[in-house]
């Protein structure tokens, strides 16, 4: 079928799409031609009971595309039926290229826009390749949140995976996935995940969220191999952009290798980043190979019973940077225990820790550069006004009346004699002598109105 030509595309647009009870919307090639590509426009789109979405390439054609837009997509609920060979299994979304000819067909892409993402009981959405062609990619757009969480009955996780599976000399790369999300939730043993089992390169993940959570064997990974297979290709690299803060209680970042190099890992985040009972690690557990690198820029960083390693086990370990205001260690350990680059039989890596520069330029207010003169504030005296010195030394009366009659004021010096100012008692109609000190003023300016005529 050399001549065989390209499949169309298949497109939905409806309010609500439901598939349920193993249901399925499928575009596959098993020759040269393209498969058909599927196009998916809805407010909501639910699979549940173990129903699929896929598209896929059996032959040296690519595979089909999947690009789905909704304001809501949900997958739960596993596989019932007992007569159906995926029974126990989540429901799928995949873009897969299977053929191992050698001029096997690459995957297609799944592209998802969407305003709330569940993946739950073993959802998975993947792209993956087991042969020569290359691996699909992965991009999701989430405005809001996507929570992603449990295995079905088969101890699939729920989660997002691109892999490269095949372990021929030419098998091809695996995807990456690019994912962002308004808050990220992975719970539960979810896992984002991209790996190869043989020649090709692992996948890299890269995720852009304001805040992640991660709890329960929630998991984020790129790997390369296992103990039951070796695979030379090098694990992906894992980029996470956090606009706020990341919280990890029981949950792991990794990249790991057998034999060959470890992938490296970043993280970025205004804020915080706070590991409880969790661990970041690039690592390579055999032969000659290199950890990754982990590359840290919080606010700063607390580790609670959690450790950060770029352990190699022959090769060369990796590096540590870590840009950070402060890191509060509550594991009771030694911090050269718990952030870690060594190499059993090779040379260790290095730990750099440091504080990130202040510009102190941007701390500071810039004054205006026209002054005020305090010669424009100023009132003029009131014999500058008048053109004529009216400065004057006058004595007034003190005002109130004395404690009681004889007694001295408590302050005000005697400048002058007493002035008599006698009253009339109301009760006993006796005049009584009340004296009462003057106070001393220095009048600069305009001469005030005194209440008693004498002055």
């Amino acid at each position: 079928m050399e001549n065989a030509g390209s499949g169309g595309t298949i497109v939905l647009e409806t309010p609500q799409l439901h598939l349920e009870d193993g249901a399925k919307i499928s575009a596959i090639t098993k020759g040269a031609g393209k498969a058909a590509n599927i196009k998916i426009d809805a407010d909501n789109v639910t699979l549940r009971g173990g129903s699929q979405i896929f598209a896929s390439s059996d032959g040296s054609g690519d595979g089909g595309t999947i690009v789905l837009t909704a304001e809501q997509l949900i997958l739960e609920g596993i596989n019932t039926n007992s007569e159906d060979e995926n029974e126990g299994k989540g429901n799928r979304i995949m873009a897969n290229a299977v053929g191992e000819m050698a001029d096997a067909g690459d995957s297609g892409t799944i592209t998802l826009t969407l305003g709330h993402l569940q993946l739950s009981d073993g959802a998975q959405i993947s792209a993956s390749t087991f042969g020569p062609g290359q691996g699909g990619q992965i991009d999701i757009t989430v405005t809001k949140e996507a929570h992603l969480s449990d295995q079905d009955q088969q101890k699939f996780r729920s989660g997002l995976f691109t892999s490269s599976q095949s372990q021929a000399d030419n098998a091809g790369d695996s995807g990456a996935i690019n994912f962002s999300v308004g808050d990220l939730y992975l719970t539960d043993d979810a896992e984002i995940y991209a790996e190869t089992w043989g020649s090709g390169q692992g996948g890299n993940i890269a995720i852009q969220a304001q805040n992640i959570l991660m709890a329960a064997g929630g998991r984020i990974t790129a790997r390369s191999g296992d103990e039951d297979r070796k695979a030379s290709g090098n694990a992906g690299k894992i980029t996470l952009s956090i606009g706020n803060r990341l919280f990890m209680r029981e949950g792991t970042i990794r990249t790991s290798a057998d034999i060959a190099n470890g992938g490296g890992i970043s993280i970025t985040s205004p804020s915080y980043i706070y590991l409880q009972d969790s661990k970041i690690t690039a690592t390579v557990n055999e032969e000659f190979g290199s950890g990754g690198n982990l590359d840290l820029a919080p606010e700063f960083v607390v580790l609670d019973n959690s450790k950060l390693f770029a352990k190699a086990k022959q090769g060369q370990g990796g590096n540590i940077n870590i840009t950070t205001t402060g890191i509060y260690n509550f594991t009771g350990e030694p911090i050269a225990d718990i952030i870690n680059a060594s190499s059993e039989f090779g040379v260790d890596g290095e730990v750099n820790i440091t504080s990130p520069d202040i510009d102190m330029s941007s701390k500071l207010l810039v004054l205006p550069t026209n002054y005020v003169s305090a010669k424009d504030q100023l009132q003029s005296p009131c014999s500058a006004r008048l053109a004529d010195n009216l400065s004057s030394f006058i004595m007034i009366a003190s005002e109130g009346a004395a404690p009681s009659p004889g007694d001295l004021l408590p302050s005000g010096p005697r400048l002058s004699p007493l002035i008599d100012l006698s009253m009339l008692s109301e009760k006993t109609g006796q005049r009584i002598q009340s004296h009462r000190f003057p106070t001393v003023a220095l009048l600069s300016g305009c001469r005030p109105k005194l209440r008693d005529s004498r002055f």
